[in-house]
């Protein structure tokens, strides 16, 4: 029996510099995802604008969720793409997995991974 497994992506721009970064990035995630992709919510303090990419809502290990996988690997790589060779970016995200069962897990991000509880 499978299950719904959410999976999330949050994805932050430092748009003073990038500008022409984030609308790149935000229309390749729409390219791909669709009406999944939230608006551009642009913070007051920081220059920081930031959307996020809402779950497919199927369940684990069907046809729609393997496409979705897919895509999601696709938009990260594409991501992952704007790093400098030092490792910098001005791309920052991170996408999250959660389920029925209570279960959060931080699947990947360019960002050190801290847990807290």
């Amino acid at each position: 029996m499978s299950e719904v497994v959410h999976h999330a992506i949050l994805v932050s721009v430092d748009d003073l510099p990038n500008g022409d970064v984030l609308w790149k990035v935000h229309k390749k995630a729409q390219s791909l995802f669709d009406t999944l992709v939230s608006e551009v919510v642009h913070s007051n303090m920081n220059h920081v604008d930031s959307f996020f990419i809402a779950p497919d809502g199927s369940y684990d290990g069907r046809e729609m969720s393997n496409r979705f996988d897919e895509k999601r690997d696709e938009f990260i790589s594409y991501l992952e793409s704007f790093a400098s060779n030092n490792g910098s970016s001005p791309v920052q995200y991170a996408e999250i997995r959660y389920d029925e069962m209570q279960r959060t897990n931080l699947i990947r991000s360019n960002q050190e991974i801290v847990v807290e509880r």
